[in-house]
C-alpha cells in the first residue's frame, strides 16, 4: 500500500485514533509513520513522536543492513511455494529410504514408516531451528525471525511452530498402538475427530496469516515468531 493510500486512509482518523495505532503492533511501520505524519501536520510535535519516528526509521536501516526486505510482510504467496518445494524434497527422501527396502522385512518396514512420519517434522524443526529457514524458503528468499525481528528463532520456537499438528499425528499413531485393546471403531472414530481437528487448525492457520497485517499465522503467535521476506 502506498504512502499516499496511508494517509488518505488514516487521515480520516481523529488525533486519539491514531495516536491508538502508534502502540498498536498490528499496524506495520508504513501506517505509524504515515499517523505521525498526519499527527505533526495537526500541529503536534511532541518528543514522544519524534522518537518513535526515529525508533522505525533507524529499524528500517537495521532491516536493510540485515538483509530484511523493505516489503518484509508480503510473504503468503512465498511461503506456500516454499511449502511444496519443501514437500517436493521429503518426498524424495522418503523415496529413497523405501527404495532398497526387502517387502519382507517387515520390522525394517515398520521403522521406515515411523522415520517417514517423523521426517517433514524434524526436517522443518532442525533446519528452522538452525538457520529460520528450510531450502524452500531459501529459495523463495524468506526467513522466520522472533516476532521482535531482530534474531532467527530458536529450536524451542521452531518445534512450538508444529506442536499442534505434530501433537495430533503422535495421537493417532498412539491409538492405533491400541487398537487390539479397545476396538478397531473406536480408534477408527477418535483418529477421524483428530483428522478433521487437524484440517480445521490448517484452514484457521490459511485465514489467519490472510487477514493478519503481518502475515502471522496461529503457529508463529505460539511460537512468538514472524516469517519475513529477505533481500537476494
Amino acid at each position: 500500500m502506498s504512502t499516499n493510500m496511508y494517509y488518505n486512509i488514516y487521515n480520516r482518523k481523529n488525533d486519539d485514533e491514531l495516536k491508538s495505532l502508534l502502540t498498536d503492533s498490528n499496524y506495520t511501520d508504513d501506517a505509524k509513520l504515515c499517523a505521525i505524519k498526519i499527527l505533526r501536520d495537526r500541529g503536534y510535535s511532541h518528543d514522544e513522536l519524534i522518537q518513535l519516528e526515529k525508533e522505525i526509521k533507524t529499524k528500517r536501516i537495521t532491516n536493510y543492513r540485515t538483509g530484511v526486505a523493505r516489503n518484509r510482510y508480503n510473504t503468503v504467496f512465498d511461503r506456500f511455494l516454499a511449502m511444496w518445494i519443501d514437500g517436493f524434497i521429503i518426498g524424495i527422501i522418503s523415496w529413497f529410504l523405501k527404495f532398497p527396502l526387502d517387502t519382507n522385512l517387515g520390522l525394517i518396514i515398520g521403522i521406515v514408516a515411523i522415520i517417514e512420519l517423523a521426517l517433514p517434522f524434524a526436517y522443518s524443526i532442525i533446519l528452522h531451528g538452525s538457520s529460520g529457514q528450510t531450502l524452500g524458503k531459501m529459495v523463495m528468499n524468506v526467513k522466520i525471525f522472533d516476532k521482535d525481528e531482530k534474531k532467527i528463532i530458536s529450536y524451542k520456537q521452531a518445534l512450538l511452530r508444529d506442536i499442534i499438528p505434530l501433537s495430533i499425528i503422535m495421537l493417532v499413531q498412539i491409538l492405533s498402538f491400541f487398537s487390539n485393546i479397545v476396538g478397531m471403531s473406536f480408534i477408527t472414530y477418535i483418529s477421524t475427530v483428530l483428522m478433521f481437528l487437524l484440517l480445521s487448525w490448517s484452514l484457521l492457520e490459511i485465514v489467519t496469516m490472510l487477514f493478519d497485517s503481518k502475515k502471522r499465522a496461529l503457529h508463529d503467535y505460539i511460537a512468538g515468531t514472524v516469517v519475513l521476506k529477505i533481500n537476494r
